[in-house]
């Protein structure tokens, strides 16, 4: 099971908004990843999946807060144009996000996975988060 654990979490690495970064601006994406490491560490050092599922619900939590903090710090760099553009595109991605948890839930079931299903579930879904948070913060570097 840790061998798919890892391969999941080898997913999060290297989407980083592409795009020229100026070298005199904080590397926001390169922050978040280092922060986002020690949850994948915790995930794949946990020794039963109760304890990785935990560790993967932590993810979780933290992803939620990423995403919420970078999308406050883009919006605070936007002109009002810019701020309600990415209010709609975020309101859509929400949406998407619900969509896709509807269907991991019908897909990453106790049936298919067995006692592991909640780390699966869980494990896909931190993957749709991260990917979001990664790019609101390659956004932000792009502002500077």
């Amino acid at each position: 099971m840790k061998g798919w654990v890892a391969l999941l979490l080898l997913g999060f690495v290297g989407f980083a908004t592409a795009g020229i970064v100026n070298p005199d601006v904080p590397n926001h994406v390169g922050a978040f990843h280092e922060r986002m490491a020690a949850y994948q560490q915790r995930i794949l050092d946990g020794r039963t999946t109760l304890s990785m599922d935990r560790a993967s619900g932590s993810m979780a939590e933290a992803l939620d807060d990423e995403l919420n903090e970078a999308y406050r710090r883009v919006m605070a760099r936007l002109s009002e144009p810019q701020q309600a553009a990415l209010r709609a595109s975020q309101r859509q991605w929400l949406h998407y996000r619900d969509a896709e948890y509807a269907f991991l839930d019908q897909t990453f079931t106790r049936e298919v996975y067995g006692s592991s299903y909640a780390l699966a579930l869980t494990g896909a879904r931190n993957a749709l988060v991260y990917e979001r948070a990664e790019e609101l913060w390659g956004y932000l570097e792009q502002l500077y």
